[in-house]
C-alpha cells in the first residue's frame, strides 16, 4: 500500500465497529480468519489488549499496523467514543497514504464525520457476511478473479444474527470496540482518570467499575 511501512504491518485488515453490529462483524471476522487473513478483531485479541494503554495501542493498530481498515458505519458508530477513536486513527493513516486504506460498510444512513458520500462503500443491509468477505478478498487480491461472478446481494436484507456464536460468559472480562463497558454497548464517552477496568457483572447484568 502506498506510503505504508510494509515492515510495520501486522494485520491484513482491522475491523472498526460499534457493539450493535457485533453479530454481523463477528461472522465477517471468522470468515476472514478462515480465509487465511490476519484480522484485528477485538475478540481475537483479548489476551493482547489486556493491561495495555488502549488509547495508544489502538491508535497504533488503526494508524500503523494494518494494511486496510473496514469501518462498519452506523448511528452507534458515530455516537460512541471508542469507534470514533479508531476512526480518527484510521483517517490519519488514509490521509497520509491515499485511497484504498479505508473501506466503509454502511449499516444505516447515518453521516459519520470525515467519511464523505463520494467515497465508495458497501451496504451491510444488502450483503450477507459471506458476500462481503468475498468482495474484500477480491479487493485484497486473494479471492475470485475478475472473470468469476460475485455473490449478488439480497435486496433489503437486514444483517443476520451470528451463526453458532458462543453465548457470552457473564463472568468474562471483555475488551472490545468500546473496550470498557461490557461487550461494547457502553462507553459513549471515554472514562476519565484512567479508570478503564471493569469487573464481572452485578445482579443486574451490568459490569461494575473498580474504583
Amino acid at each position: 500500500m502506498p506510503g505504508a511501512d510494509a515492515a510495520a504491518i501486522r494485520y491484513d485488515v482491522c475491523l472498526s465497529f460499534a457493539a450493535d453490529q457485533r453479530p454481523y462483524v463477528q461472522q465477517v471476522a471468522v470468515l476472514l480468519r478462515d480465509a487465511g487473513l490476519r484480522v484485528f478483531y477485538d475478540d481475537f485479541a483479548s489476551h493482547d489488549l489486556w493491561g495495555r494503554d488502549l488509547v495508544a495501542y489502538l491508535d497504533e493498530i488503526y494508524r500503523e499496523r494494518s494494511a486496510c481498515c473496514v469501518m462498519f458505519l452506523s448511528a452507534a458508530y458515530a455516537r460512541r467514543a471508542w469507534p470514533n477513536h479508531e476512526r480518527r486513527s484510521a483517517q490519519a493513516r488514509a490521509f497520509r497514504t491515499g485511497d484504498g486504506y479505508l473501506l466503509p460498510v454502511r449499516c444505516d444512513d447515518t453521516a459519520v464525520p470525515g467519511v464523505l458520500d463520494t467515497v465508495g462503500h458497501l451496504d451491510a443491509r444488502r450483503l450477507t457476511p459471506d458476500a462481503l468477505v468475498g468482495l474484500l478478498l477480491r479487493k485484497l487480491g486473494g479471492g475470485q478473479s475478475e472473470s468469476q461472478p460475485e455473490s449478488r446481494p439480497e435486496p433489503d436484507r437486514q444483517p443476520p444474527p451470528a451463526r453458532n456464536a458462543p453465548e457470552p460468559d457473564p463472568a468474562r472480562f471483555r475488551v472490545g470496540g468500546d473496550y470498557i463497558a461490557g461487550d461494547k454497548h457502553g462507553g459513549d464517552t471515554i472514562v476519565s482518570g484512567g479508570k478503564h477496568v471493569y469487573g464481572p457483572p452485578d445482579q443486574s447484568g451490568r459490569s461494575a467499575p473498580y474504583g
